[in-house]
């Protein structure tokens, strides 16, 4: 979870280089297609919201059931 906050923090600090963020963003577009995204998205969203949380977007709950390993998402919209 740790990793996956520290890229967070990358995309929304104003100092960072548009590398940097690209850099960032891959990886967590990466992590996102793994099993173990599914616990550390619960465990950020399990957490209290406001400043200085790991989740400052009130009522930012995802719509999404996870899906079986190796299939597509099937959201809600």
């Amino acid at each position: 979870m740790e990793k996956v906050l520290q890229a967070f923090q990358v995309q929304s600090t104003p100092g960072s280089t548009p590398e940097v963020i690209q850099e960032a963003t891959k990886w967590l577009e990466g992590f996102q297609a793994t099993a173990e995204a599914w616990q550390v998205a619960d465990n950020l969203l399990s957490q209290p919201v406001g400043p200085g949380s790991p989740v400052t977007t009130p009522g930012a709950r995802p719509r999404c059931a996870p899906p079986p390993i190796r299939r597509p998402v099937a959201c809600l919209v």
